[in-house]
């Protein structure tokens, strides 16, 4: 490299660093963020373990609800749980509350757990549950950008439109852009 290519490196260098900083390792750490989803799996180990070749039709079987009553019992700080219950609760409002009820009551409730745990708990004795903590257990979701396009993920698992109530993300971006050109 010759001395004038070293100078127009070092001229260059400043700038490169601030689109790098400022720019792309924000975008990318944005992109990164947008498809990474932990908190089922680290809440519930065992949980999603047995629910691994459930099918969704009915209720799982018993180990699931043992393997849920573990788990629940094994969240000592509460930390991951509360993420896990949030991010739940993003998708199916009030499965939070079912989810805290639930363990809180884990010293009270006695094998065999698919009976004991529905006795108390009606709504485990449904798939909803069950399908909604199958469907986010992977590390990985597309959710998150679906929902930024008003785009959801159905119980067939196919791809649709979010109800109209709920739609609002496409109309600030047009909002947003028109605004902004």
């Amino acid at each position: 490299m010759n001395r004038d290519s070293k100078i127009a490196w070092a001229l260059i260098a400043p700038l490169l660093a601030f689109i790098v900083i400022g720019f792309v390792l924000p975008i990318t750490i944005s992109v990164l963020k947008a498809f990474d989803n932990p908190e089922v799996e680290a809440a519930l180990p065992r949980t999603v373990a047995a629910l691994d070749g459930w099918t969704g039709d009915g209720p799982p079987a018993e180990p699931a609800y043992t393997a849920l009553i573990e788990d629940m019992a094994a969240a000592e700080s509460g930390q991951a749980f509360g993420k896990m219950t949030r991010r739940l609760n993003f998708e199916e409002p009030g499965i939070r509350t079912l989810m805290m009820q639930t363990r809180r009551a884990v010293d009270s409730l006695e094998p065999p757990f698919a009976e004991s745990v529905v006795t108390r708990f009606p709504e485990w004795g449904e798939a909803a549950p069950w399908k909604l903590i199958q469907a986010h257990s992977d590390p990985y979701t597309a959710t998150y950008i679906l929902r930024s396009l008003d785009l959801q993920i159905a119980a067939d698992e196919s791809i649709q439109a979010v109800p109209e109530d709920q739609a609002i993300f496409i109309e600030l971006f047009i909002r947003t852009f028109s605004i902004s050109i």
